[in-house]
């Protein structure tokens, strides 16, 4: 294994013909794209995760708002009921 480590391959890299790297230079670049990819994949997960978590969180509020409104209709309603049993006491 130690022989071929050290023998040099011929790639195509970033359109210069010719250039000359080594098996284990090459198994280092590799592992570092894979370790970028997967850095990359996990990111984009937790970013939608927490997209999903915010529109979750919007869907909360904008039900608690419209029910806020309909508590303050409802109390509305009670003192105008409450002002009309006043009147027929009188």
């Amino acid at each position: 294994m130690r022989g071929l480590l050290g023998k040099t391959i011929t790639t195509d890299l970033c359109g210069k013909k010719g250039v000359k790297m080594t098996i284990k230079e090459f198994i280092w670049i590799a592992g570092i794209m894979i370790a970028v990819g997967g850095t990359w994949g996990m990111t984009s997960q937790r970013i939608n995760a927490m997209e999903k978590d915010v529109d979750r969180m919007e869907a909360a509020i904008i039900l608690f708002t419209k029910m806020e409104s309909s508590i303050a209709v409802i109390e509305t309603e009670l003192k105008h009921i409450n002002e009309k049993l006043d009147d027929m006491k009188k």
